[in-house]
């Protein structure tokens, strides 16, 4: 089973990504449907686009369903859609696109990127693995690891060594199995997300 490297370049992985992103399309069609009606009367598009660094150092636009303002929800069920991660089903473009796969590190803003490859900030030997996992891998829908701050509900901006620690591992032990396994956890969480009750 290739992994790794070879793996990342393979037509296994790449028919994943393609298999996942065409099952994505639906629900993303659905919340994109659903989003420009709560923003009908707005100014904001449904659509909330950024830049990212994305395989060999080659900037995207990721895309998102637009669901906060001033890191406020802009609407009733906006939080919902965020924490089942819904609002990141318009990125199947993305990945039909050749630009994200389903399984990858996640995508960093460019100035992240470059402090990350600034000597010093990491040591030399995860730099360089950094380094090596950018020029191959494309950037993922998520990661094992977002998975894992997924579960425990931890959101924000994390450029840890911790983190790329994790990444690089996941790339360099990355398989098809590996990758449909984590499908699975997704999904589970996702599911269960979308459905829970709410707290007061």
């Amino acid at each position: 089973m290739k992994q790794g490297i070879a793996y990342a370049h393979s037509p296994e992985k790449r028919a994943l990504d393609i298999t996942v992103a065409s099952a994505m399309l639906l629900p993303a069609g659905v919340g994109l449907l659903t989003v420009k009606l709560a923003l009908r009367h707005g100014p904001d598009s449904a659509i909330f686009r950024q830049t990212r660094t994305g395989a060999n150092e080659e900037d995207f636009e990721i895309l998102k369903l637009h669901t906060l303002r001033a890191d406020k929800p802009l609407f009733g069920w906006a939080e919902r859609l965020r924490t089942s991660r819904l609002d990141e089903t318009p990125q199947a473009i993305n990945i039909l696109k050749g630009q994200m796969g389903a399984c990858g590190h996640r995508p960093m803003p460019r100035a992240e990127h470059a402090t990350l490859m600034t000597p010093g900030v990491l040591p030399d030997d995860l730099r360089k693995d950094y380094a090596t996992m950018i020029a191959h891998e494309r950037p993922g829908w998520f990661s094992p690891y977002s998975l894992e701050r997924y579960a425990a509900n931890v959101q924000g901006t994390d450029i840890s060594h911790e983190r790329i620690e994790s990444e690089v591992g996941n790339f360099y032990d990355a398989t098809l199995l590996t990758d449909m396994q984590s499908l699975c956890k997704f999904g589970t969480i996702a599911i269960a997300r979308l459905f829970e009750e709410e707290t007061i």
